[in-house]
């Protein structure tokens, strides 16, 4: 599984380290220290764990877990212009409150959208957010 993962990710030089059976609760794991020693040598740039108390919380900070420290990353998002228009256009964000965006149906008595020309606009009841 995270094997897949990580190919279909664009992660080379796949190297698998396990230790079934034995407690996340303890550090003296065969697979868990041929790990860390992978990583104090610079072998090792990226980390992918099915569960993270697996590396345990110490491990964690130790290694920098989720903070990309040594990655650039470029447009994490992958927010493109039109995706920022829809946002800038938002009245929620201009300090608007918008109500009855929604409506149940009677027969299905889920949410379904409604005409713009529907919603209850209040302006200028808080902060915007945009400019």
């Amino acid at each position: 599984m995270l094997e897949d993962y990580a190919e279909k990710n664009g992660f080379t030089g796949i190297r698998h380290f396990t230790d079934d059976g034995i407690s996340g609760t303890t550090f003296e794991r065969e697979g868990l220290q041929a790990m860390l020693a992978e990583v104090e040598k610079g072998n090792i740039g990226t980390i992918i764990v099915k569960d993270m108390s697996r590396l345990g919380r110490n491990h964690q900070a130790q290694l920098g877990v989720g903070l990309w420290q040594n990655k650039e990353i470029k447009n994490p998002y992958k927010w493109g212009s039109s995706t920022i228009a829809h946002i800038l256009q938002k009245h929620e964000y201009l300090g608007h409150t918008v109500n009855f965006k929604t409506r149940k149906h009677f027969k299905d008595k889920k949410s379904h959208y409604v005409d713009k020309d529907q919603w209850l606009i209040f302006e200028d009841t808080h902060a915007s957010i945009i400019d």
